[in-house]
């Protein structure tokens, strides 16, 4: 199937059949083996966003495991920047709680919300507040307007 510009669209199944094989899919991202992830992607046809018993997404995992390339081809392949797991995380939430400052910048400059809440009703930002070794993750959500609640953003002018 081509778009309107004559570029290839990708069939992404709404769910595949087999648990096992999503399990294994996510075990890969978990692991951080890259041309496994591929070959389930890219052979078998799993949507990146795939997973089982409302586990966290691949995307989740790869910021969790700081894996700049995998979050990168995640996102090329189509992982939905601010889908969330059972608990509400979202990837800008797991990337905060890793430390990974690349991860977060791109992330935010992708387009994921910054003052998305998960069930607790703590954004990234109220996530990370009260830890020091956090310090720069704060700056850096800040700068995109994070606040303490989605409703309460940041007037702060740090640039």
């Amino acid at each position: 199937m081509k778009s309107r510009t004559g570029a290839a669209l990708k069939y992404w199944p709404q769910t595949v059949t087999n648990p096992q094989t999503v399990t294994e899919f996510l075990v890969a991202i978990a692991l951080n083996r890259f041309r496994a992830v591929r070959f389930y992607i890219e052979e078998l046809g799993l949507h990146p966003d795939e997973t089982t018993a409302n586990r966290p997404t691949a995307l989740c995992y790869a910021v969790l495991q700081r894996d700049r390339c995998l979050m990168q081809y995640l996102l090329l392949k189509g992982a939905d920047i601010n889908k969330s797991d059972q608990k509400g995380m979202a990837p800008i939430h797991y990337a905060t709680l890793s430390g990974c400052r690349f991860c977060v910048l791109y992330l935010l400059q992708s387009g994921a919300d910054v003052n998305q809440e998960n069930l607790a009703g703590k954004t990234p930002f109220a996530l990370c507040a009260d830890r020091t070794d956090l310090l720069a993750i704060q700056i850096l959500l800040r700068r995109y307007g994070a606040g303490l609640t989605k409703s309460v953003k940041s007037n702060c002018d740090i640039h």
